[in-house]
């Protein structure tokens, strides 16, 4: 006859081996108790009490929370008394239900509960479009600023020796890697881009205008502007001085020696580098270039693409972005292949939403942990939100208040 367990069993051995600990299931993670359970019970009788601990019971029901900015919980309707008052129906269905909501303070509970609506936060990672600059996200993401916020303009990179070699080798008067790359706000919000695959996009851009140079010619003299060239220039420049002290060390990782491998093609190409530094200094057009020029440009533009198409793809971990690299009509372009289509359109729709930045946008925010603001042009918010687990989509920060204002 099978004997199970009894219930002062199963409590001597929760107590040897979960002292102190919460009463979570002692008899799955008890190791001590599976080995007395097979000892008097063997291998078989163990097995099968086992499972049908792991069978759901429909007994336990996880409870919502309501959470302030300050930390404060009210995890059961017990926890609304304190606040004296007598919760309504709808205030109790939220507090029994399965989901997690941040409020401002615990007064909007007491608002809530007396019929006027207020803001309440899922417990979510909320990916918020906007028009840049319009200052919508963080008038409308005001309400919790303790919140963690991932903004599209911050960039930075992964690698943290590389930044760390950067900044220790810069000269005083030079500004860290960090802002070099548009981290502005000294780590107090999250960057959504990654500075690879964002300088990606930017050289493929400008190198397909040169590309191009022929047909643009006849459009406009001056085919690409000195605003245009500002971005890439900026960009070679600061991997060239990424480059620099790493090239100085004895010993270099796998990934800081692709680094150098970018920097080394921008000084291999130094004539073509100064000449896109004079087009951004305005001290010539671009229709001043001579037809090597502008090959010698390419060459630059495309080798360092090339480059950081192996840093970015080197990592498997990263979304598998080597794809959506060579599978991209750019990259077709880049290496040379005939692209049917409008140069000028197929610039345009992958400056506005291309899946090289998208796909380590993406890769961030599902390695961050809710609740989470996001801002993230209009463009991206669709795509995106579809590869995140967890998240809801707004078209813009009057979108995200709609749907954050909870009517009683």
């Amino acid at each position: 006859m099978m004997r199970f367990p009894t219930k002062q069993f199963l409590r001597s051995s929760q107590q040897a081996d979960s002292v102190g600990q919460p009463n979570r299931s002692p008899t799955i993670h008890s190791s001590n108790m599976i080995m007395q359970m097979q000892k008097r019970l063997g291998n078989r009788a163990t097995l099968q009490f086992l499972q049908s601990q792991l069978q759901p019971t429909g007994s336990a029901v996880a409870q919502g929370k309501f959470e302030d900015d300050a930390g404060t919980r009210f995890d059961s309707e017990a926890d609304l008394s304190g606040l004296q008052i007598v919760p309504s129906a709808k205030l109790k269905a939220m507090t029994n239900s399965q989901e997690k909501y941040w409020i401002s303070t615990q007064a909007d509970l007491v608002t809530y509960n007396g019929g006027q609506a207020v803001r309440m936060l899922p417990d979510k990672k909320h990916i918020i479009g906007e028009t840049h600059g319009d200052g919508k996200f963080d008038r409308e993401t005001a309400p919790w600023p303790n919140v963690k916020r991932m903004r599209e303009g911050i960039k930075n990179i992964d690698d943290a020796s590389v930044v760390t070699a950067y900044n220790q080798n810069k000269k005083p008067a030079d500004a860290p890697l960090e802002e070099e790359m548009g981290d502005l706000t000294a780590g107090k919000d999250l960057a959504l881009e990654d500075y690879n695959a964002y300088s990606i996009t930017q050289l493929a851009i400008i190198n397909q205008k040169f590309r191009a140079s022929k047909d643009l010619k006849l459009i406009q003299q001056d085919f690409v502007s000195a605003v245009e060239c500002a971005e890439p220039f900026k960009i070679l420049f600061n991997y060239f001085q990424i480059g620099l002290p790493l090239l100085k060390k004895q010993q270099r990782s796998e990934r800081e020696t692709l680094y150098v491998n970018v920097a080394s093609v921008v000084a291999d190409h130094l004539t073509a580098f100064g000449d896109l530094r004079d087009i951004v200094g305005q001290k010539k057009g671009s229709s001043a270039l001579s037809q090597d020029q502008i090959f010698a440009i390419e060459d630059l533009l495309g080798g360092v693409i090339k480059e950081l198409y192996k840093l970015v793809a080197a990592d498997d971990t990263r979304g598998g972005m080597a794809k959506l690299f060579f599978d991209h009509p750019l990259v077709k372009m880049n290496k040379g292949h005939k692209v049917d289509g409008d140069v000028l359109d197929q610039v345009q729709a992958l400056n506005e939403g291309n899946p090289f930045r998208e796909a380590a946008m993406v890769r961030r925010i599902n390695a961050a942990s809710a609740p989470l603001f996001v801002q993230i042009g209009k463009a991206h918010v669709n795509r995106v939100k579809a590869q995140v687990s967890n998240a809801e989509g707004y078209q813009d920060g009057d979108d995200f208040k709609t749907k954050t204002t909870y009517q009683p």
